[in-house]
């Protein structure tokens, strides 16, 4: 960093009028500098090292002084303003990466010397949880890029350090009054600002009640979130999560501190865990439910093994609306609960071993429009009735489950029709023969006498790794995973035809072309049944 943009730095300092009141107590030391628990990657540290920034493959160099280069989405735009990668430049450890990580500090810095409220812009640097996260990896980092920093740096560090925590602490105080719209933030936001305040109040002096404040924000969005079953109440694996992450975070700060951890805290990692776990399947990625992509496996495996919480494994989480079967090598994952991030009742996904067979297509992480596609019914395995509108306050009743040793089974119903044409859908799924015959049974259920005839609508979406094909003649389909393994669908009640689709599971990449078997069926009488059945073949 050249000493012009150090004397510019120093000019913004002097000439703009202070937005955070008297600047006296400006921190000179860190008093407590929590350690960052989680693993940078040295490859993306050495491409950082030469100015380019990698993430989820995926590469962007900022050109010049330019933090928000024009063509990059708002998932990079966090990334880089979020300094998550301060962790790869301290994997690699070296001089050039010390340098290199105090140079891009400086360059943030002079861009953006004071904190400001943005009303109505689409991106922001002073996003609540943007602050808190960078404010935290800020302290964290500290040992690593000041080592042998000069006072220039210092100076600049600890002055942009106490005006972005200042803020973020008025901006929680106004949230509290709701004197902002911030009180309608997401609950993640608020917990990342919440551990930014609290990184804040242990590394200054004299800041204790900063450490109070945060906690009692933490407790409050902690106890509201997460219910007792572990589960968070977006419904989403990813969101909880990362949920886990930071309160394990706060835990590892506290103890850097010298506090307690409160109960509360301790109580929700370990309720987190178990559900988290829950969403696994063997090949270690995320069920593809409410919102939630496959996810990264050493992501997920860092965040379980810090928690370092072993229980046994969940079948169901019953208030969260998730059930489980799992029959020798088989595993099945239903979705029974109330539509939050996709609307979807009753949809299903399967796995054998490590191989997806059945499986929900995915969300998409920055691209909105395939966003709120694949938030509806025709991308999940599960049922619609076509032309009919359904109802996202659905509500889901008749749940029944049974897991036995050689057998598993799993029922529920849904309303989400009846505001529209007065049909219940119930869905059966029974998982026996050591795992390798699934059946199901979707019926149609009127609340009233039918006037007219519907047409419904069932959909299977195979994983673009396994093979399929129509056979006896378009009655049939068989499915060959990767392993060689084959498959073989039945139905009665309808009619099947093999379709195009789309598979938008892998964190950060992009929909790919898949098919998905599709079994439209005529709902004419007050009951309606359509019967299905996937077996192993060759046993």
């Amino acid at each position: 960093m050249s000493n012009l943009l150090r004397n510019i730095h120093q000019q913004v300092g002097r000439v703009l009028p202070s937005l955070l009141g008297q600047e006296q107590n400006v921190p000179e030391r860190l008093i407590v500098r929590p350690v960052d628990i989680w693993a940078g990657d040295e490859e993306s540290g050495q491409l950082l090292c030469d100015g380019v920034f990698t993430r989820h493959g995926q590469q962007v160099q900022l050109h010049g002084e330019c933090w928000e280069p024009v063509g990059v989405n708002a998932m990079w735009l966090a990334y880089l303003h979020g300094f998550d990668w301060l962790r790869d430049l301290r994997k690699v450890g070296s001089a050039a990466a010390r340098q290199q990580a105090r140079a891009l500090m400086e360059s943030w810095i002079v861009q953006y010397p004071r904190p400001r409220f943005f009303k109505n812009a689409e991106f922001t640097p002073w996003d609540l949880n943007l602050m808190g996260k960078r404010l935290s990896l800020w302290i964290a980092h500290y040992d690593f890029f000041a080592a042998d920093s000069d006072p220039d740096f210092q100076d600049m560090f600890f002055l942009s350090l106490y005006r972005q925590a200042s803020f973020l602490v008025k901006m929680m105080d106004a949230k509290d009054g709701k004197q902002t719209s911030w009180h309608d933030m997401p609950d993640e936001d608020l917990l990342q600002a919440a551990k930014g305040i609290l990184f804040c109040g242990l590394a200054f002096e004299g800041h204790e009640i900063w450490v109070h404040k945060s906690l009692d924000h933490i407790i409050d969005i902690t106890a509201h979130y997460i219910k007792p079953d572990g589960m968070h109440t977006s419904r989403s694996a990813f969101i909880a999560l990362r949920f886990l992450r930071t309160l394990l975070e706060v835990k590892s700060a506290l103890h850097a501190g010298g506090h307690p951890v409160p109960d509360m805290v301790q109580d929700k990692i370990e309720a987190l865990v178990p559900a988290v776990r829950f969403f696994r399947y063997a090949d270690k990625h995320f069920a593809l439910m409410q919102g939630t992509m496959g996810g990264e496996i050493d992501f997920i495996d860092g965040v379980l093994a810090q928690a370092a919480i072993k229980g046994r494994r969940l079948k169901h989480l019953k208030e969260s609306g998730f059930s489980k079967l799992a029959v020798g090598r088989t595993t099945v994952m239903m979705d029974h609960g109330k539509a939050v991030q996709h609307l979807a009742p009753l949809s299903f996904e399967m796995s054998y071993g490590k191989d997806r067979v059945l499986t929900n297509c995915g969300s998409h992480e920055s691209n909105s429009d395939w966003r709120e596609m694949l938030s509806y019914m025709p991308a999940h395995n599960g049922v619609e009735i076509l032309g009919e509108s359904l109802s996202r306050s659905l509500k889901t009743f008749d749940y029944q489950v049974d897991n036995a040793a050689d057998y598993a089974y799993v029922q529920a119903a849904h309303d989400g029709y009846v505001s529209a044409c007065g049909l219940i859908h119930r869905r059966r799924l029974y998982l026996s023969q050591d795992g390798h015959d699934l059946r199901g049974e979707d019926a149609m259920f009127a609340q009233i006498p039918l006037v007219q005839g519907y047409m419904a609508c069932a959909r299977f979406h195979i994983h673009p790794k396994v093979l399929v094909s129509l056979v006896s003649d378009g009655s049939a389909a068989l499915l060959r995973l990767p392993n060689g393994v084959g498959w073989r669908f039945h139905q009665s009640g309808g009619r099947l035809s093999l379709e195009d689709s789309v598979y938008s599971g892998d964190l950060g990449g992009e929909p790919r072309k898949t098919q998905q078997l599709v079994v439209p069926f005529s709902v004419h009488s007050d009951a309606t049944h359509m019967k299905w059945a996937l077996r192993r073949e060759g046993l």
